[in-house]
């Protein structure tokens, strides 16, 4: 019984160190740097990937206008476009992603009206797949000039797809729900063991 309780012990431990490393490897800091919505301008940065995944790329903005014309400028209204013809969008940037020299993926903001609006708001640019310890080259290309987004102080982010973050989370609380059943059958176990009354054996005088 005192085996089956050690060993269901060092397997709790295990499985709570798996779970910890899933829960903080991925928190990895994101990529992040200040863009400028001006026609013609050119960024170019270097990414290492410190996983297999899909990364996305992202423009963040704060929220310093109304918030419907903000929505609209981004080009992220999705329920009533309607709301957004004295706002047209204004947001044009190409993008492109590179691995010595050969293209891997590419896309532009047009191509996408998904976004958040949350504290921050932000638009999806794109998304690529990347391989551990890969370095990637990634060009932003600005094709309109947009003063109000200016104004938000827009900022290119480059980190892990939330879809992959939610995925490894997932597993790591399944590892954690299997590691609290494993440290409770060894508690139970444990408490047999030292409440279980030995045997009375009388002894002829």
């Amino acid at each position: 019984m005192l085996r089956n309780a050690v060993t269901l012990l060092v397997g709790a431990v295990v499985l709570f160190s798996i779970a910890a490393f899933l829960f903080f490897s991925l928190k990895a800091e994101p990529l992040e740097f200040l863009v400028k919505v001006e026609k013609g301008e050119t960024l170019e940065r270097e990414y290492m990937a410190r996983y297999n995944a899909i990364y996305e790329i992202r423009l963040e903005t704060e929220r310093k206008l109304d918030i419907q014309e903000q929505i609209c400028l981004l080009g992220i209204e999705t329920v009533a476009p309607q709301r957004c013809e004295p706002f047209p969008a204004e947001l044009f940037i190409s993008w492109t992603v590179e691995v010595d020299g050969k293209k891997v993926a590419h896309g532009h903001s047009l191509d996408s009206n998904k976004g958040y609006k949350r504290e921050k708001m932000g638009k999806l640019l794109g998304r690529f797949p990347a391989r551990q310890g890969v370095r990637y080259n990634i060009t932003l290309a600005v094709e309109r000039s947009s003063l109000k987004l200016q104004q938000t102080n827009p900022k290119i982010k480059i980190e892990i797809s939330p879809k992959a973050l939610k995925r490894t989370y997932i597993w790591a609380g399944l590892l954690v729900e299997v590691g609290c059943a494993f440290l409770l059958l060894a508690v139970i176990l444990l408490f047999l063991r030292w409440t279980k009354k030995p045997d009375k054996r009388q002894g002829e005088l």
